[in-house]
């Protein structure tokens, strides 16, 4: 079986409902073999076009359909995960986009470097934050202004997403909230700095690597 492949994955999919809960968002590919966004009934399971695929082929590289689609409660804006790229075990670093259902208009959360992770809309629908670097950000998507909400990630300080051991032991790297009014984020703040790091081998390739890892000791019982 070749690197990479899909053959044992699960075919579960999470669906996303609309905001009166009376339909779903599902993907679904067209002869071209490109995929196509719909709402569909849940009572009737009438289905509706909302975004076709062949209108992103250009603007946008390959779409993450496991994680990649989520549509605002009433149906105007679609946000695109994009160009994903593996974190330790799960592709969840990538690009964002926002496509304007209505106006058929794509635009970027971000324009400036870096990869960007576990964006979402604010509650509102006006703004789009975001993990790039260890930092949360929030975008303004009326203005395009991007706004720094922490400034102090760095190797050892981890915001609004986790260390390796969540990801690896818990299947949790997304560490940030909205609040109901999208006034406020609710996030993790890690702190490795008093952490040692541990080296593993990595054998990939011809030429081995050392990656390092933050890891917590586990306490030892005190000897009676």
């Amino acid at each position: 079986m070749p690197l990479g492949s899909r053959e044992y994955a699960s075919d579960l999919v999470d669906v996303a409902w609309t905001k009166d809960g009376k339909a779903y968002t599902a993907v679904e590919e067209d002869a071209s073999g490109n995929t196509d966004l719909y709402r569909i009934d849940a009572l009737t399971g009438t289905k509706q076009l909302l975004v076709r695929g062949a209108d992103l082929v250009r603007p946008v590289a390959e779409v993450d359909h496991d994680r990649g689609l989520s549509l605002f409660a009433d149906g105007s804006k679609l946000l695109l995960f994009t160009n994903s790229a593996r974190v330790w075990r799960q592709n969840t670093k990538g690009t964002f986009f926002v496509w304007d259902v209505v106006g058929r208009r794509l635009t970027p959360v971000s324009t400036r470097p870096g990869y960007q992770q576990f964006a979402k809309f604010s509650p509102d629908g006006r703004k789009v934050a975001f993990v790039r670097d260890n930092n949360l950000y929030a975008t303004d998507l009326a203005t395009g202004a991007e706004t720094a909400l922490t400034t102090d990630g760095s190797e050892n300080v981890i915001n609004g997403t986790s260390d390796w051991v969540y990801e690896e032991e818990l299947n949790l790297r997304d560490a940030f909230r909205w609040s109901p009014d999208s006034r406020r984020i609710a996030f993790w703040r890690l702190d490795q700095t008093a952490i040692r790091p541990f080296y593993l081998l990595d054998q990939d390739s011809l030429y081995p690597t050392l990656v390092p890892v933050r890891t917590r000791r586990r306490a030892r019982p005190t000897p009676r």
